[in-house]
């Protein structure tokens, strides 16, 4: 299945879906074509299906992201997870799901990612893992911060309730592209890494308003 097709499957539910969003903002700052990275914070089930639509919406291509093993063969045992874009994190291996990210890239898919590599329930946002910074350093391919507002999902019984009851609350915002240049591995430095992390999170943070507690990497 093609992605359009999927997304002609998809088509006539996203803008209802949208609408019970209170507000989406920024949406001309992802591009209509070609890679992209959307980094977000996470704070439930939620934002990872409104952002990759939002993307999809955007792009008409799949969207692709990193789920917990778990998610991924629930997914691959129905036979969606290529379809929906879903990439394995292999616990004994997680360089593996960026190198397969970074494979995506270089085709020219999107990739959405949450740096802090969890969902967070705290109020203030967890220090960001240099995941993300690698893909963009890496790939020379913009960055998109993104930042969620919105009620916490611990549940996806909790997480449908809040989109159905709450979704006036719920505010999207996109950022401005961040550019890095890019950067061979073989000369990909570990304080490249943190600098970049640093950057990338300190820009999530104020589209978030979720304070990034942590010192500007230097």
């Amino acid at each position: 299945m093609e992605m359009s097709m999927v997304y002609s499957l998809l088509q006539p539910f996203i803008p209802k879906l949208l609408r019970r969003v209170g507000g989406i903002e920024g949406l001309e700052n992802l591009p209509e074509h070609g890679p992209l990275i959307v980094a977000s914070n996470h704070v439930s089930y939620l934002e990872p299906a409104l952002l990759s639509l939002l993307v999809i919406q955007k792009t008409d291509q799949t969207v692709f992201s990193i789920a917990k093993i778990g998610v991924w063969k629930l997914f691959h045992a129905l036979g969606l997870a290529g379809y929906i874009g879903l990439i394995p994190v292999d616990p004994k291996n997680k360089s593996a799901s960026i190198d397969l990210c970074l494979a995506k890239l270089h085709d020219g898919f999107p990739v959405l990612i949450f740096p802090e590599g969890h969902r967070n329930f705290e109020q203030v946002l967890q220090k960001g893992k240099t995941g993300t910074a690698r893909l963009a350093l890496l790939s020379g391919v913009p960055v998109i911060p993104a930042g969620y507002i919105g009620p916490r999902g611990g549940s996806v019984v909790e997480t449908v309730r809040h989109l159905t009851q709450y979704g006036d609350q719920i505010r999207i915002r996109f950022g401005t592209p961040l550019h890095f240049s890019r950067v061979p591995a073989e000369q990909l430095t570990y304080e490249q890494l943190q600098i970049t992390t640093g950057t990338i999170m300190r820009a999530i943070a104020e589209l978030s308003t979720m304070p990034y507690p942590y010192e500007k990497e230097k």
